[in-house]
């Protein structure tokens, strides 16, 4: 088998800071789609901004949150969501919650919120939105 083809068709994930506007942090199961998704289905103004703020996290995060976003990153990959077996679906969302609630207490600590003032600089995130007032001007 062609290793090369492998690591072609392999999708880019990870932890990336604004990956939607309303959240801060989140994993982003496909980066290359998201991509996609602003420059095709986002209104022009906003492109600029997204694409700026769309950004890998660099720094440390606690190993819990990169734990538990593999956790359910692998699941999802394995295809449970789409599976018609019940229990493989429940296992999916039951890692999907256990990562949002490490990652939302994660976001809410002054750890995190340090580290995007480091790797987000000008930023208008305000708590809710990269939208805030000013943001597209």
């Amino acid at each position: 088998m062609d290793t090369n083809l492998i690591e072609k068709t392999k999708v880019k994930s990870g932890l990336y800071w604004h990956c939607w506007h309303n959240k801060l942090l989140g994993h982003c199961c496909d980066v290359d789609g998201r991509l996609d998704d602003i420059m095709t289905s986002k209104p022009k103004q906003e492109r600029p901004l997204r694409l700026r703020l769309f950004q890998p996290v660099k720094g440390q995060v606690p190993q819990e949150i990169v734990d538990a976003a593999e956790a359910y990153q692998k699941l999802r990959l394995d295809g449970c969501m789409c599976s018609t077996d019940a229990f493989s679906q429940l296992g999916t969302l039951r890692a999907y919650d256990g990562y949002m609630e490490v990652l939302d207490l994660f976001i809410a600590s002054d750890e995190c919120q340090a580290l995007h003032a480091i790797e987000c600089p000008n930023c208008p995130w305000d708590g809710e939105t990269i939208f805030s007032e000013g943001a597209l001007s």
